[in-house]
Parts: C-alpha cells; structure tokens; sequence
C-alpha cells in the first residue's frame, strides 16, 4: 500500500501554506516517497453536501468525484493535511471535503453504541498554519483547528495522526521558511518512523 495522499487547502501556493507543500515534496522526494495530491482549490471541489448525499436519511449515493477520492483514501497509507486556521477551524472547503469523503460507513461504522474504526493502519499528520502564536492558540484557543480534525475525524476513523502549528504566519520571510522547513522535516519523519 504505501502511498501517501497530500489535501491541500489553500487557495493559493506562495504563501505560508504554499511553502509548506512545497517542502513537503521535497521531504517526500528525499524519502522516494510518491505523493497524490488533492487540492482542493485546484480541483475546485464543491463543499456543499446534497439531500442525496445525506447518510443520516440513509440514502447511498455517492458522487463520482467522491468516489474517486474515497478509492485515494483507501489506497494511502499516509495522509498530510495542509491548510490554513481560520476563525480556529478548518476553511469551509476541508470541512466540505470531510463531510463527504469521510462517511458514516466508509470510515468509521457507527451501527453499534460505540463507533468501529474502518480505517486503522494509516498515519496522518496535520500542517496547519495560524497568525497567533503558539501558546495564544494552545492556551487560548486550545488548538480546536488541529483537535477537532484530529481528534473527532481521524482518529476516530482509526488513523494514527499528529499535528503540528507553524505559528506567527503573517509575512512570508526567512525566519518563517526557515519555521517552516524544520516543522515539514518534524512531521515527516514521525510519519515515516
């Protein structure tokens, strides 16, 4: 299996979260790690969940692109999420992509009182990127960008994750890139550890 799935969630790639990737591919090259890449920009994905797609009115369709991104999703082993902290969550457009691909019944079974994970042996990391500082966000916000993707999505699906926060993204200079680097390096190598 060993394929990694990159998400990508940022409208554009010469900022903070464009740097990221970009690093990401070359740790990934250095590695001779071959990466897909969902972004979500790119690809420009539609967030919005039709009355057809509802699980909870258990209908079962799926859409094509769904579908393709579901089978990605199977086929990886590692998955990296990149994107921004707005208003100390996701953008609209990951929580889109969560709502759709990670179905009641694709990656967590949720039959029974306790959920079963579908989705156990695949390792995430989560690069998110936040103008506050690191203790404004872990202090005061209690990191809900990373916790809620991490812990109530991910891990709940079964699928060993860590975050990380690159703090203080307000202007793209030397000491951010250089930030920036050393987290992408941190992060891959507990993802390949």
């Amino acid at each position: 299996m060993n394929k990694t799935l990159i998400i990508y969630a940022h409208p554009n790639k010469k900022g903070h979260n464009g740097k990221v990737l970009e690093f990401i591919k070359e740790e990934l090259k250095t590695k001779k790690e071959k990466a897909t890449i969902i972004d979500l920009y790119k690809t420009q994905f539609d967030p919005r969940l039709s009355t057809d797609e509802l699980t909870t009115n258990y209908n079962t369709y799926v859409s094509q692109q769904t579908k393709k991104f579901q089978d990605l999703l199977k086929q990886s082993s590692h998955l990296i999420f990149i994107y921004p902290t707005w208003w100390q969550n996701v953008p609209a457009i990951l929580k889109g992509f969560i709502d759709k691909i990670f179905r009641a019944g694709f990656v967590a079974d949720f039959s029974t009182k306790i959920p079963t994970p579908l989705m156990k042996g695949k390792k995430a990391i989560i690069l998110t990127t936040a103008s506050e500082s690191k203790l404004i966000a872990k202090c005061i916000y209690n990191n809900r960008s990373i916790k809620v993707l991490k812990k109530d999505v991910l891990e709940l699906s079964g699928i060993k994750t860590k975050g990380f926060l690159i703090d203080n993204s307000k202007k793209l200079e030397q000491k951010q890139i250089e930030k920036i680097r050393r987290t992408t390096k941190k992060a891959t190598k507990w993802l390949y550890k």
